[in-house]
């Protein structure tokens, strides 16, 4: 699905091993048939703190050793996977914190350097050979600030990262940053009060991967494209997808939606393009190929965290998309 191009799709919905526990705006990322999910809400206290991993190959979860932090990011870099920032598990203290897994030794290890900043729930997405986060939440004199700036690592060099000139438009997190196009894309976010946005905005991404000293002085500044709003709040889009294509979500009264939609650049809007099995909101999205996603947990009924946690899901499905022509 991350290749989809404007049309509308039918989608045969294929039901997969269920989730280990319900869960709700987990992230997940792929690596060799094998999809890691983390930090997401749950009704089950320890499974915020667990790296949950499915096995397409064997249709079964199972999960890793505790990396020793949660609310972090599970990411793919440099063939290695990573969970970046988030929680100690010891303290609950906030963590600039890189845990890189040891698959050999079954392991958490430092092998990348630690974010500059502490960082809860940032978004991360690679682009090439660098790793982008931005925003997520910080302590600062025990109150809690999220941030608008952004950290770039170059994997190849492993060397350290560093802060860009560029800010986010506004500060945010809890959102799944995407490169299409040439462009880094952010849908939806929790912004300032902890209010939900269904927002949308692009850059071109190498303007955000050149470090700070080398863009120089006399650069034309780089600006945000504000893009048309989601229809929905809560809702998770797929990664890669060009044209972007966003799945399920919630309006503003906490009903939830089975939509599908697909950014459509010339009416500059989002259009229907098929529907998911059943309604619901903050999904985990894992993109398996080019015609195929892996949608994990969510929940029914929005509105309150209270309604998110009694309603969340294990509910895992495989969704593959055919072309209606």
């Amino acid at each position: 699905m991350p290749a989809l191009t404007s049309g509308r799709y039918h989608i045969k919905w294929t039901q997969l091993a269920n989730l280990p526990v319900p869960m709700y705006n987990a992230c997940a990322t792929v690596q060799d048939k094998k999809v890691y999910v983390a930090g997401g809400g749950s009704p089950v206290d320890h499974a915020i703190h667990q790296v949950y991993v499915y096995d397409i190959n064997t249709d079964h979860w199972d999960q890793l050793p505790p990396s020793g932090h949660y609310g972090g990011v599970p990411h793919i870099i440099g063939g290695k996977l990573a969970i970046i920032g988030g929680c100690l598990s010891a303290t609950k203290m906030m963590t600039n914190k890189v845990s890189t897994f040891d698959e050999t030794r079954q392991t958490w290890s430092s092998y990348y350097p630690d974010l500059l900043s502490d960082r809860v729930r940032p978004g991360v997405v690679t682009h090439l050979e660098h790793v982008i986060v931005a925003g997520g939440a910080k302590d600062v004199n025990n109150t809690v600030v999220i941030q608008d700036d952004i950290e770039v690592l170059n994997w190849m060099e492993n060397s350290h990262w560093h802060k860009v000139s560029i800010n986010l438009p506004v500060p945010m997190l809890a959102f799944t940053p995407i490169i299409t196009d040439d462009h880094l894309l952010i849908v939806g976010y929790t912004g300032a009060g902890m209010r939900c946005d269904k927002n949308t905005y692009k850059i071109p991404v190498n303007d955000i991967t050149r470090s700070g000293d080398q863009r120089q002085t006399s650069d034309t500044p780089t600006k945000w494209i504000t893009m048309t709003d989601a229809t929905h709040y809560f809702t998770a889009i797929v990664p890669s997808s060009s044209p972007p294509v966003v799945v399920g979500g919630e309006d503003q009264s906490g009903t939830t939606t089975s939509d599908i939609k697909m950014y459509d650049d010339s009416s500059k809007s989002w259009k229907n393009i098929s529907s998911l099995s059943s309604a619901r909101s903050y999904v985990g999205i894992a993109a398996v190929n080019n015609n195929a996603i892996i949608v994990i947990g969510g929940y029914t009924k929005g509105g309150s965290e209270a309604n998110a946690l009694s309603s969340s899901l294990t509910t895992v499905e495989l969704g593959q998309a055919q072309l209606i022509h």
